[in-house]
């Protein structure tokens, strides 16, 4: 009731039963005698409903006010969104248009239908001179044309076994002092995980026939006439192209063989030499 108080069940009066009704309907409510007495009052009643009605008033008000100011903002905002069109419309009116199509470029247009080929430029053969020369010193800042060389393949050889010994092991065997030996690993290959290294002996061309006898060199190293197929193509499959490509030449690079290439001549019954380590056969 009116009151807010607190009373025990025994004290209320009231039946458990009777409080099993009041609890299932909402609209039935047990109040004490006091604020029972000031119900039955008519001034007590009128003034409770006049409170209510009061209360009610002051709510609507207040909604209303929220609405009004709700509806004052978006009325704003309508106006400053159509005012910010009308610029933006006006603006783009004012910016001048081109009369050609996107992506109309005649320039582009003529180079890519243009049917005019432009002839090839050829390099100019290179000519010699055959007249005296205007000084004896002019002579001095010529070139000359590379001497031909007869160039062995050797291979097998010990991954440890240095230039140096392959040039000494050359100029016994062949009797001559000019003999150019080239190292054949591929450049940045780390020689300790290839089972064997190669070499290449460049000299003179009549030392050919002595070059590729057997007896010429210590038994069991193997050599054959070196092939320089720098300029051929050779076909491989993809998965297996890095293990069969072949690069020889005055470049210095080559390829371990996977095993010993067909007709490779071995030395004959010469003595070895202590200087030089050949590998068996077997990788």
């Amino acid at each position: 009731g009116y009151c807010s108080a607190v009373f025990h069940l025994k004290c209320s009066g009231v039946s458990e039963s009777l409080l099993a009704a009041v609890d299932g309907n909402r609209q039935v409510f047990w109040m004490c005698r006091s604020c029972t007495t000031m119900l039955l009052d008519m001034r007590h009643r009128k003034s409770v409903h006049s409170a209510f009605m009061s209360g009610q008033e002051s709510l609507v008000d207040t909604h209303s006010q929220s609405v009004a100011e709700m509806k004052s903002e978006l009325t704003e905002l309508k106006a400053e969104i159509r005012s910010n069109f009308a610029s933006l419309k006006n603006s783009n009116s004012l910016t001048p248009t081109s009369s050609r199509r996107p992506g109309d470029n005649p320039d582009l247009r003529k180079k890519l239908f243009h049917d005019k080929l432009e002839p090839k430029k050829q390099s100019q053969p290179l000519l010699q001179g055959t007249g005296n020369p205007v000084s004896p010193s002019f002579s001095s800042m010529l070139v000359a044309a590379p001497t031909p060389k007869f160039w062995l393949y050797m291979t097998r050889i010990s991954r440890t076994v240095t230039v140096d010994q392959v040039t000494k092991l050359a100029v016994e065997r062949l009797g001559v002092q000019d003999v150019e030996v080239t190292r054949l690993v591929a450049k940045g290959k780390d020689v300790n995980t290839m089972s064997f290294i190669s070499f290449k002996i460049g000299m003179d061309t009549s030392l050919k026939e002595k070059a590729l006898a057997t007896s010429t060199w210590p038994q069991g190293l193997i050599f054959r006439e070196f092939e320089d197929r720098s300029t051929e193509i050779f076909w491989a499959p993809i998965a297996t192209a890095s293990a069969n490509q072949t690069a020889s030449g005055a470049t210095g690079t080559t390829t371990t063989p996977e095993s010993t290439p067909p007709n490779l001549p071995a030395a004959g019954d010469g003595s070895e030499n202590p200087n030089l380590g050949v590998e068996s056969m077997e990788e």
